[in-house]
């Protein structure tokens, strides 16, 4: 039998178990409502602006693609959406 003790991780018990299970989904639910940003992206986003060499209108027409894409998979999903 393992006793805990000082430095000793504190052995699980259901109780335990549960109330770290909640934590976590706590943990995720924060973490998922955080927004997705990727600091190389913004990085080189800045980079390109204060440079001057950030297309507006290509960064623009490659947004309006996805949308485009993203509503065309929508339609063909859902029978009650107006495309």
């Amino acid at each position: 039998m393992i006793e805990s003790g000082p430095g000793q991780p504190e052995q699980p018990t259901p109780e335990r178990t549960s109330r770290d299970s909640e934590d976590l989904a706590r943990w995720k639910e924060h973490l998922d409502e955080l927004p997705d940003l990727r600091l190389a992206k913004v990085m080189r986003l800045r980079r390109a602006l204060a440079s001057g060499s950030y297309d507006e209108e290509q960064a623009l027409n490659r947004m309006l693609g996805r949308i485009e894409n993203d509503l065309g998979v929508l339609c063909r999903g859902d029978a009650d959406l107006e495309c």
